[in-house]
């Protein structure tokens, strides 16, 4: 989960910033948490009601079930 917080030091994510996390695995829930925790609006879209279902938990302001569908753009409008 190193590669999250240094992809994060790398993006600077600023409050306000909206962001699109796709997938709700490990990485994704970590990345989630800590652009909520720097003040951003995160969305998150992948597959598993558990994870998005968490991913709300944890403070995403929407989420997209990306069963059955690979294509993000379409899912996410």
């Amino acid at each position: 989960l190193a590669c999250v917080v240094q992809g994060l030091e790398d993006l600077r994510p600023a409050a306000g910033e909206r962001l699109l996390v796709i997938g709700a695995g490990p990485i994704g829930l970590m990345a989630l948490a800590l652009t909520k925790h720097a003040g951003c609006e995160v969305a998150v879209a992948g597959r598993g009601a558990q994870r998005l279902a968490l991913g709300q938990k944890l403070g995403a302001v929407a989420t997209v079930d990306m069963t059955g569908s690979d294509d993000v753009e379409a899912a996410v409008k």
